[in-house]
């Protein structure tokens, strides 16, 4: 039988080849470490998106929300303001974020869902809510295509506008649906029996009143509890108080936008114009219609009937049982009847960055019932208005 070959053993030559070349892979390995953390910090000049920190406990607090940003200075200027700039971006976004969830409540908050949820109870708020609170309640009149008190009819529109089988149950389609949706609407102001009352304005107290006959819709609807609900008005608000935040802090060489169709340029935006999209009657295709100029502290609200990139969420087609028409349906409900049929697109631009303002009026849009009604609606006020007919 053949021997077996005995282990080899190391000469003193072999191991200092060995601990040199180990030596000088060690070395190869930490240069290469130290080059990658440096460039990862560095930040070159020019237009850079800027991703939300992870969250822990709020995972999902940036989604919809993104910021553009022109960093300006050196490579060692911008790693210092990304630093900042990330820092106060996530900590003005959560905060938005928490306080304005209608349903979950988060530690160390008293938020929207917390009113929900103690209906009766007198609740002191945060300054940020109270302010986002009463100037809700008072786009909410009667009869507006916006109302604070109109949670059930914003998660029942919610709740059909992102099924998989959406078609089959949109009130065009569907009569049970739109019954619905009708009941819903019709209890979605202050004359149905739903009140946010002030009982404190200096200690920032209030208090949700609900009446009997309201109580007795809620349990009729099978409601889930959210009365008070931002709807689509949410998002305005959370980019008004990261703006806000932003700007007080000189970080303001950037713009807001969200998966809503909102846009707010900061205070020191280098962006100059607003692109503005329409469906080309030739092609069938949304397409480039026309570019506003704006200055930094610009505002936008554009709500589009159609898509304009693979996945967005809420866009489908129905066909209206009554006319038989095929109707785009997309995300943006307003009272009483939920997405136009009317318009193909909508933009409101606020030179003044009221985003809250400008939602609210593109909504006035939305509701229209008749292209008859849209000049009236779109000559009050400041902001700019332009809006797109199907053909």
């Amino acid at each position: 039988m053949a021997k077996k070959n005995a282990p080899a053993q190391d000469t003193g030559k072999n191991l200092g080849l060995r601990i040199a070349l180990f030596v000088i892979a060690l070395a190869v390995a930490i240069g290469a470490f130290t080059y990658g953390i440096t460039h990862i910090g560095q930040q070159e000049a020019g237009w850079a998106d800027v991703d939300a920190p992870a969250q822990e406990t709020v995972t999902h607090y940036a989604d919809g929300i993104a910021l553009r940003y022109e960093f300006t200075g050196s490579t060692a200027e911008n790693r210092v303001e990304k630093q900042a700039l990330l820092t106060a971006y996530g900590a003005a976004l959560l905060r938005a974020y928490c306080l304005t969830d209608p349903v979950n409540e988060y530690e160390g908050y008293v938020n929207l869902a917390t009113i929900n949820h103690h209906p009766g109870e007198e609740l002191e708020v945060p300054e940020e809510l109270f302010g986002i609170l009463t100037d809700a309640a008072a786009r909410s009149g009667e009869g507006s295509a916006f109302s604070l008190y109109a949670g059930p009819f914003y998660t029942e529109w919610d709740s059909v506008l992102y099924l998989a089988d959406a078609p089959d149950y949109d009130p065009l389609a569907n009569t049970d649906q739109a019954e619905r949706l009708a009941q819903a609407a019709d209890h979605a102001y202050e004359s149905a029996g739903v009140r946010l009352t002030v009982t404190d304005s200096a200690a920032r107290k209030v208090k949700l009143e609900l009446g009997s006959a309201y109580r007795a819709f809620l349990s009729d609807f099978e409601s889930d509890g959210t009365v008070l609900s931002l709807g689509p008005l949410r998002e305005a608000y959370e980019l008004r108080m990261v703006a806000d935040a932003l700007n007080a802090q000189s970080l303001g060489h950037g713009y807001l936008t969200s998966d809503s169709g909102l846009t707010v340029t900061l205070n020191a935006c280098g962006a100059d114009r607003f692109v503005l999209y329409a469906i080309e009657e030739s092609t069938g295709a949304a397409a480039e219609r026309e570019t506003v100029p704006v200055k930094p502290g610009a505002a936008m609200s554009a709500m589009r009937s159609f898509a304009l990139a693979d996945g967005e969420a809420g866009y489908y087609e129905v066909t209206a049982a009554d006319t038989g028409e095929t109707v785009l349906r997309h995300p943006h409900a307003a009272l009483p009847d939920g997405p136009s049929r009317v318009l193909q697109a909508s933009y409101v631009i606020d030179p003044d960055g009221d985003v809250t303002d400008a939602v609210c009026r593109n909504l006035e849009l939305q509701a229209a019932q008749s292209a008859q009604e849209l000049p009236e609606k779109a000559s009050a006020g400041a902001a700019q208005v332009r809006y797109y007919l199907w053909p």
